[in-house]
């Protein structure tokens, strides 16, 4: 039989502690852009704020790593912005032939130094490539961390394990992905006249960013990677 409380003692019951996992609330209004013009003019804006705190301003990292949502939601929006403009390179590279899918590549070789602060000479990572790597640390700890705190103690057929299986087979795209061809021991390489201040300025309209045609600029040695590209994607 239940019984309730013993007459003439307080009940008391705790708190739910409050949710601080969300950002603060966006203020009403049209922020002073009203329409689709400032549903952009915001969207871009919120990107540019999110990518700019993907790794240091998340409150994720403290004396322990917690499984706070920023640190995913943040690093995501970077991990995205930088797909797409990564993916849009590798289209323009493949539509323009093998100069340009060179030039690319070597345009950022050409700038890791900035990996080493410029202290460290032949650097081999850019500082692009650190915190690109920091920011999917960070998205893969965190994530697992979330997994583990919230989807754990369900069966598969609930869906709770969907984003973390489709996370580890990203993960996995990727890992091979970069062993393909950034850190492969199958690369060959060929001659490019690349661009004195890294982009070819005369040649952005008509789609030509990375090499020069001017035959007066010296040819420098480069990785060949439309041809690694070709011989892992042809089949």
């Amino acid at each position: 039989v239940d019984k309730g409380p013993v007459s003439g003692v307080a009940v008391t019951t705790a708190a739910a502690p409050a949710l601080v996992d969300d950002e603060a609330p966006p203020p009403e209004g049209n922020g002073g852009i009203s329409g689709p013009v400032g549903a952009i003019v915001f969207l871009a804006k919120s990107i540019i704020v999110m990518v700019l705190k993907t790794v240091f301003f998340t409150g994720n990292f403290k004396f322990q790593l917690d499984g706070d949502r920023k640190g995913t939601i943040r690093s995501a929006c970077f991990l995205l912005t930088f797909t797409i403009v990564h993916v849009m390179g590798n289209f323009v590279g493949m539509i323009k032939g093998p100069l340009e899918a060179n030039g690319e590549g070597y345009f950022f070789d050409r700038i890791a130094w900035t990996g080493g602060l410029g202290l460290v000479q032949d650097f081999p990572f850019s500082v692009v490539e650190e915190y690109l790597a920091l920011g999917l640390l960070l998205h893969v700890s965190v994530a697992l961390k979330r997994s583990w705190d919230i989807s754990i103690n369900y069966c598969l057929y609930t869906g709770r394990w969907n984003m973390l299986l489709s996370g580890l087979t990203i993960l996995f795209f990727l890992t091979m992905h970069l062993a393909d061809i950034r850190f492969s021991s199958e690369m060959k390489y060929t001659m490019l006249r690349p661009p004195k201040h890294f982009v070819a300025w005369p040649g952005v309209l008509e789609g030509r960013v990375f090499y020069e045609v001017d035959e007066s600029v010296p040819l420098v040695r480069v990785r060949d990677l439309y041809t690694r590209e070709v011989e892992l994607f042809k089949d």
